[in-house]
């Protein structure tokens, strides 16, 4: 299993064959007058790739979130990618999307957010998130 990419964004969907729409995609800056700050709308898309013989089983994924000074942020996120075998070209590697919502996101302090994907104990990828000042 890979992570090909992860994608914050003000609003996404996803649709059951993987092909996702996104709304101010691209996030990378938080940008706030005052911290603490609450980001309204926030959504990370996440695209894994997966060899065939990891086709068909389940795989819990779940984020964990970390600020800036290292505090693991509660609750994680989590989601169950379940990949199917393409059959029509089984050499070229499944693919499985994920959207997790993170709606309300509170930054309580400037500097980088860690968005780290686990599943089971493997750490499979990150995506950063920068909260700045104006």
């Amino acid at each position: 299993m890979k992570l090909d990419f992860a994608l914050f964004a003000n609003h996404a969907v996803v649709r059951p064959d993987g092909l996702f729409s996104m709304l101010d995609g691209g996030i990378v800056e938080l940008e706030a007058t005052s911290i603490p700050a609450m980001c309204p709308n926030l959504s990370l898309m996440a695209r894994f790739s997966f060899d065939a013989d990891e086709c068909g089983k389940e795989h819990k994924c779940v984020v964990k979130v970390t600020s800036p000074s290292g505090n693991v942020l509660e609750p994680d996120a989590a989601i169950v990618l379940k990949p199917t075998l393409n059959t029509r070209h089984p050499s070229i590697r499944s693919t499985f999307t994920a959207h997790f919502g993170y709606d309300r996101f509170a930054c309580q302090e400037a500097g980088t957010y860690r968005f780290s994907f686990h599943v089971g104990e493997s750490f499979v990828g990150d995506a950063t998130l920068e909260a700045t000042l104006k």
